[in-house]
């Protein structure tokens, strides 16, 4: 296979942008890549690069997006990292725009003045499409079976002919005009190799071109083209979906081979370009990794109905590897064979809802830390003070449980009880006057030596009055309800913002005010600095 060439910064500009419209603006993944596709086809074109089917095509840019997406995301496929140009340009693009802008800016005006005027429109008729319409329009007009399929060959053999000695760039079936039409024929009259050695053919043609004429006219208006057009597309897309269960690959030259052999032996007559042919199996899919899944829309009834179901319960989050996990015959009834294969399905054909790295909500969008806090709060019980992962991991059963774990231990609205518990801090009772005495004694100690302990504050009431909570989660507690807006907490040490106290340097202080001491009483004033044995602190003190 032919080595693709090497992207360029104007290449990858243009990606990144691809990337952002994407993700960001949530236009269709597979329309914005095969306008990326066409572009770049444009430009090598008109530099004179000689190319075929498989530069920059579409399956290329499926590949490329993902590494840029690992460039935002600093990471890889596998072994596979993104390239050095790749990395400089997100780089750039998030860095140092302006730049970044003149690239992108010189790329889109060479792509949109290399861009083709026949790109605007679409072909009218492909090969395959006219042939069967130019089948049943004979067939209408009492012409017997045999002699259809002779008439039909005898074009076949004259449009390859034609097409080899350069009288035409087109299959006869491929004209799209009278005049084109004309000139064909013109220069194939004119043509005496093609009479003689192609001579019944030859004989065939002449004597019906002025019916393939009468065809030619009015065959776009015609509900015989438009059925035949329909039928070949429709067999061509049963047949994939048959075959390939688990997706097609695209701009793969066996695979093309075998689905052609294939669409021979169910009888399908299709006689377009492997360009076209794939064009309709994109068209009537969803491409994934280079792979096109038929009809995937009529297979996911249920899939979306099972989405549906589990947000009508009230979970707002679903991760999509834990979803995939939990669903894993519905997965195998639609043939989805990953938890991104389902991820990138349902970017695309689910507007409804929003989508982040690691799991969808139907919710507005927000980072995932807010998401899943969210979710622990919309599950955690009015009278529950105190809640464990487990619990809370059994009401939330799409988010994994390490989550729930991690933010748990990262948000400031929880506190920690006990190894896998967990109370809320609006759950801690204290009264009005208790906090102002708590900042108040705190405010005196901190002015007169700088610091203050968590041990030292008295909160016999509030531990009475909290008594299903430990003293640590009380302490902590407490810190958050009363101090945290004004102060920094080191281990139990509490100091003003930005203050250098810290554990090593009180125990410092500590002993210089000393004639003498115990390392057990250096350990236990350790202990009251940090609220733990510190292994660290002891081989400092023995030094």
């Amino acid at each position: 296979m032919k080595r693709q060439p090497p992207w360029n910064q104007y290449e990858v500009a243009l990606l990144i942008d691809s990337y952002i419209r994407i993700t960001e603006k949530g236009e269709s993944k597979k329309e914005v890549l095969q306008e990326l596709s066409n572009r770049l086809r444009s430009i090598a074109q008109n530099e004179g690069l000689i190319i075929d089917d498989t530069y920059r095509n579409l399956n290329g840019m499926m590949w490329q997006i993902g590494f840029v997406e690992c460039a935002f995301m600093k990471t890889g496929y596998g072994k596979h990292m993104p390239s050095k140009l790749f990395l400089h340009m997100v780089d750039m693009y998030q860095n140092h725009k302006d730049d970044f802008g003149r690239i992108f800016e010189s790329a889109l005006n060479e792509s949109n003045i290399c861009e083709k005027e026949d790109n605007q429109e679409e072909k009218a008729i492909s090969m395959s499409e006219r042939r069967s319409a130019f089948t049943k329009w004979l067939y209408k007009r009492n012409i017997y079976d045999n002699r259809i399929t002779y008439i039909c060959n005898a074009f076949d053999e004259t449009s390859v002919y034609a097409q080899g000695h350069k009288i035409s760039g087109k299959s006869v079936w491929d004209i799209e005009n009278l005049f084109e039409l004309n000139m064909f024929f013109e220069k194939l009259s004119k043509d005496k190799i093609y009479k003689v050695v192609h001579k019944d053919a030859a004989k065939t043609v002449f004597q019906l071109k002025g019916l393939y004429f009468e065809f030619f006219e009015d065959a776009e208006d015609s509900a015989d083209y438009n059925e035949a057009k329909n039928n070949v597309e429709q067999e061509i897309v049963n047949a994939v979906a048959t075959k390939y269960v688990y997706g097609y690959r695209l701009g793969s030259v066996i695979e093309r081979m075998r689905l052609r052999d294939y669409l021979s032996e169910q009888g399908i007559c299709f006689n377009g370009s492997d360009e076209d042919l794939e064009e309709i199996i994109v068209k009537n899919g969803f491409v994934n990794n280079g792979k096109v899944l038929i009809k995937f829309d009529n297979k996911i009834e249920r899939l979306n109905q099972e989405i549906d179901d589990v947000f009508d319960t009230g979970i707002c989050v679903i991760y999509y590897e834990l979803f995939f996990e939990s669903k894993t015959e519905l997965m195998d009834e639609v043939h989805i064979t990953s938890h991104s294969l389902l991820k990138d399905y349902l970017k695309e054909k689910r507007k409804d809802l929003n989508f982040s790295k690691n799991y969808f909500s139907n919710n507005e969008k927000v980072t995932e830390d807010i998401a899943v806090v969210q979710e622990i709060f919309r599950v955690w019980r009015d009278n529950v003070i105190v809640n464990s992962v487990d619990d809370l991991a059994e009401k939330l059963p799409f988010i994994p449980s390490e989550k729930i774990r991690f933010y748990l231990s990262q948000n400031q609205n929880f506190v920690w009880v006990s190894e896998g518990k967990y109370t809320m801090l609006d759950s801690i009772i204290i009264t009005e006057d208790e906090k102002n005495s708590v900042q108040d004694f705190v405010a005196t100690e901190i002015e007169r030596k700088g610091y203050i302990s968590l041990n030292e504050l008295s909160l016999e009431d509030v531990i009475e009055e909290n008594f299903e909570l430990t003293e640590y989660a009380i302490l902590f507690g407490i810190y958050g309800i009363c101090l945290r807006e004004n102060y920094s907490l080191h281990g139990r040490i509490v100091t003003e913002i930005d203050s250098e106290y810290d554990a090593i340097t009180l125990m410092k202080q500590f002993c210089s005010e000393k004639t003498e001491i115990t390392l057990d009483d250096a350990i236990a004033k350790v202990e009251d600095f940090t609220g733990v044995p510190d292994r660290r602190m002891q081989v400092y003190l023995m030094i």
